[in-house]
Formats: structure tokens, sequence, C-alpha cells
């Protein structure tokens, strides 16, 4: 990814016409490169490579990968503008709609097909709702200075964050595999998953929190106070929940997965200190690159992550298998968080005792943000 929804979010300075203009065409040729690549392709080797079905199954589901990305441009207008109530309604509407989609055509028949025609449905479903609810329709005025920001100030820092960031989520249960067996890599990304599932929290704190710090740029009176707000809010929710699944995890694993799963119990512990570093992290990124248009600032954190888990993970995971891997996973996740917060704090002018004093604040008087 390069970037090009925070782009759009991020620069305000440019009229909408011209940055949703040059938004919209980047993602519609973009959007429409495995389209006609897969076109190409099928034309050089000849009808006959893929049966009739293979081939109307991968036209749907590069198809529905174009209106995704055309889609983009108009949902990111959306997030812009707070209209969060219509994304959500649309969300909705566009999952029901598909599935039923794909179960009447699973009924007729249509075998794998559907589930090419279920994305199909709901992308289309997407795009013309955030159309319908978009302030902006559509322009041609796309601009190459515009596209030269954009690329600037998020497109290289995303894509070199892209790259660190497989080092921080892959390299771990490809070194499992290789080095101490499937077995051990199986249980770390059973722990990374129960420990990473509280987090789909986040998701909703992000997209509130994100048009907030877009609308408030520099503002680090305001900024301030809607971080700590979130902050507070995760700390009320998720903390809680994180240690009480943590310490009952002898008992909640064994019962539900049984106790062949025995060896995970462990190993969710340590995982689950880093799904709780990790509610205190993504909320900072959306922070520094909406609010202060800091990108590089998390491409230098995963640059950070990424080279503490290559050097400590071969040694920890030799030795310790998937809880040396869950080890070394947590303590990198709480030394960026670390990092991270501290460079929030000089952002946002806030001392660790002023964050705590605006956190009681908050709990004290909780409300909506605002």
């Amino acid at each position: 990814e390069w970037g090009w929804e925070q782009a759009l979010m991020a620069h305000k300075e440019i009229p909408l016409e011209t940055a949703a203009s040059t938004h919209l065409l980047l993602r519609f040729f973009l959007g429409a490169i495995p389209f006609f690549t897969f076109n190409i392709l099928l034309k050089l080797m000849g009808q006959e490579v893929l049966a009739p079905d293979k081939t109307l199954i991968i036209l749907a589901i590069v198809l529905a990968y174009w209106v995704e990305k055309v889609g983009l441009t108009y949902k990111t207008i959306l997030e812009r503008n707070s209209l969060l109530k219509s994304i959500a309604f649309f969300e909705f509407f566009s999952s029901v709609a598909s599935f039923a989609a794909a179960f009447i055509a699973a009924w007729y028949g249509f075998g794998a097909l559907s589930l090419a025609v279920q994305r199909l449905v709901e992308k289309a479903l997407l795009l013309t709702g955030y159309v319908w609810a978009s302030p902006w329709k559509f322009g041609l005025n796309f601009e190459w200075s515009v596209l030269k920001i954009f690329f600037k100030t998020f497109g290289v820092a995303s894509w070199v964050g892209g790259v660190f960031g497989l080092a921080i989520y892959d390299f771990m249960p490809f070194l499992l595999g290789r080095l101490v067996g499937m077995h051990q890599a199986g249980l770390y990304a059973k722990a990374f998953s129960l420990a990473t599932f509280p987090l789909m929290l986040t998701v909703v704190f992000n997209r509130i929190t994100a048009p907030l710090y877009t609308k408030n740029q520099f503002e680090a009176a305001k900024l301030r106070r809607y971080f700590v707000k979130a902050q507070v809010y995760k700390m009320v929710i998720l903390f809680p929940l994180q240690l009480a699944l943590a310490i009952c995890a002898p008992f909640w694993i064994l019962t539900v997965f049984g106790t062949r799963w025995s060896e995970l119990v462990v190993v969710y512990q340590v995982m689950a200190c880093y799904g709780l570093a990790r509610a205190f992290f993504d909320d900072v990124p959306p922070l520094i690159a909406l609010g202060f248009k800091k990108p590089w600032e998390l491409t230098k954190n995963q640059i950070f992550q990424s080279i503490f888990i290559i050097i400590f993970a071969p040694i920890s995971v030799i030795k310790f298998g998937a809880l040396g891997a869950a080890v070394v996973m947590s303590l990198s996740m709480i030394l960026s968080v670390l990092f991270f917060w501290r460079v929030v704090f000089g952002f946002v002018r806030c001392t660790t005792k002023r964050f705590f004093a605006l956190a009681r604040s908050a709990l004290l008087r909780p409300g909506v943000f605002g």
C-alpha cells in the first residue's frame, strides 16, 4: 500500500475537487491493472488454459477488486467529513445483500462462483452507497503536482513501512516453521489470533478519532484531548478484558479447544501482553499521520520493531519455541508503544503528569468525543 487514502484525508489544504479527482483517477487506473493483466494473459495463453467456470470466478474477483479500489475515494471523503453512520449503514446493508446473493447463486448450482458473486455484489453496493452519500461525486481535475505531494508525504513512507511490516507479522511464523516445526508455528498463530481478537474495538475508536485528528490538524490542545480520551476508554474496556482472559486462560482455552491445546495457555498469556500493548499503539499512527502529517514516524517505529524481531527472534525461537516468539513479539510492541508515546507527547505538548490529570478528568466526566 502507498498511503493514498491517508494522503487524501490529511491534505486539507488541497481543494477537495482537485484532491478527490486525483485520488479517484489514480485508484481507477491502479485498480484496473489486475483486470487487464488477467485478460491480456488469457489472450496470450489461449482461452483453453482455464475452464470457463474458473475464468468467470477470476474475472469476478479482479472486477470486485477494481470496484473496491474506486470506492476507496468516496469512503475516504465520507470519513473526512465524519459521515460514519452512512459508512456503517452501507457496510451492513451490502454485507447482508451480498450474502443473500451468494446463497441464491449457490442454491442455483453456481458453486465456487457464488463466493466471487458475493464479493462483487458487496463491493458494487458499497461503491453505489458511498457515491450516493458523498458530498463530492465526480471530477477530472487531475494534477500531477497533487500526486507528487501524495507520493512524497505518504507514498514512500507507507511503502517502506509496509515492507518492514512483513518482517513484523510474517517473519515469526515462517521462522517457527523452519526452525522448530509447524506445531510450534500453529501454537503461535493461534495465540496471536486470540490475543488480537479484542482489538476489533480499536477499529471503532480509529474510525471515530481519525476524522477528528484530520479536522483539528496541528491544534495540539484539541488533539491531546481526543487522544487522551480514546486511551482512557481503551483502558476501561480493553485492560480488564485482556487481563481477565489471560488469568482465566487455563480454564477457557481447555474448555473451548480441549486438553490437546494445553501448550497454548502460556503462549497465549504472554501474547495477551502484546494484545494489550497493541491496543495503545493502534491509535497513534492516525494521530501522527493525520494530525501532524508525519507518517515517517510510524515507518521509523516499524523499522525498529523489525530489527528487534530479526535480532532476538531466532535465539528465542530455537530455545523456547512458540513461547520465545511470543516473548519477543510482546517486548517489541511494549518498547514500540513507549517510544511512540514519547513522540506523541512531544507533538501534543503533554507530560506524563498532565496525561494522568486529563485521564482522571475524562473518567470523572465521560462523554462522546467532542
